[in-house]
């Protein structure tokens, strides 16, 4: 197949699965995301270059249409004209991958991360995490400086992506030792959940693991036992399970 043939196909699949973006919109996603992947860059040159001979247009014109998708609706040309509402494609995206999911594994690993760019922004980020690798599929970017909490991020996040996994999945939610505090309890999250921290030293939570214990009192509306790794802690249930602890991802 060629890259144009990949291309319009690629079109065609980012349609499908984003079915609320708009014909423009959909297409502005594609093309960055096609010329990402063959560029091996998320750099508009190098997108714009490669892009550019493909659908036959100048570069100036290419550069251009990649740059107002980008932009809020008051920045662009026309009066017709809307903006990307990133939030939005949170869920799709999840569900993407979760369609590609083998049929016989029930289980999901999400990371939780919080990235500094410079001493600007943070980015907190929800991925899924897959062979070695992290896909995001929902994140919040924050002044460095920002006061306040997070966890109403955290929990915005995980509300979009609420309902994108069948019920009666496992879904285990992992951060580092740096996140530890960062979350306390919540009861009403809504989203069938386990929580596990990593340890800093290691990296990745212990694989070894000890017996079942009772865990001691009700947090939630759901019973549950936990079973107790050389530092890290599994919170699981019968039914559902539920964001729980501050000191596990919470």
């Amino acid at each position: 197949m060629s890259h144009v043939e990949a291309l319009s196909q690629w079109k065609k699949t980012v349609s499908t699965y984003f079915g609320h973006l708009s014909g423009p919109q959909a297409r502005g996603l594609a093309l960055w995301s096609f010329g990402m992947v063959l560029a091996k860059s998320c750099g508009i040159t190098s997108v714009v270059g490669l892009l550019a001979p493909l659908v036959e247009n100048s570069e100036s014109n290419v550069r251009q249409q990649l740059r107002e998708w980008c932009y809020d609706a008051k920045d662009k040309k026309g009066a017709q004209r809307q903006q990307i509402e990133v939030e939005l494609c949170f869920a799709p995206l999840l569900c993407w991958i979760v369609s590609w999911w083998a049929v016989d594994e029930r289980r999901l690993a999400l990371a939780m991360d919080a990235s500094n760019l410079t001493d600007r922004f943070t980015v907190l980020c929800l991925s899924v995490v897959y062979r070695g690798c992290a896909i995001p599929v929902a994140w919040k970017v924050v002044g460095a400086e920002e006061k306040g909490s997070w966890q109403p991020h955290w929990l915005g996040l995980l509300q979009h992506l609420a309902g994108c996994v069948p019920e009666h999945w496992t879904v285990i939610v992992m951060s580092d030792r740096g996140l530890y505090a960062r979350l306390s309890v919540c009861q009403d999250c809504g989203a069938s959940l386990a929580s596990v921290h990593a340890y800093q030293q290691t990296g990745q939570f212990p694989p070894s693991r000890g017996g079942e214990i009772p865990q001691s009192g009700e947090r939630s509306a759901h019973r549950r036992q936990c079973l107790v790794w050389q530092g890290g802690l599994l919170l699981w249930g019968s039914e559902s399970l539920a964001v729980q602890s501050a000191g596990t991802l919470g």
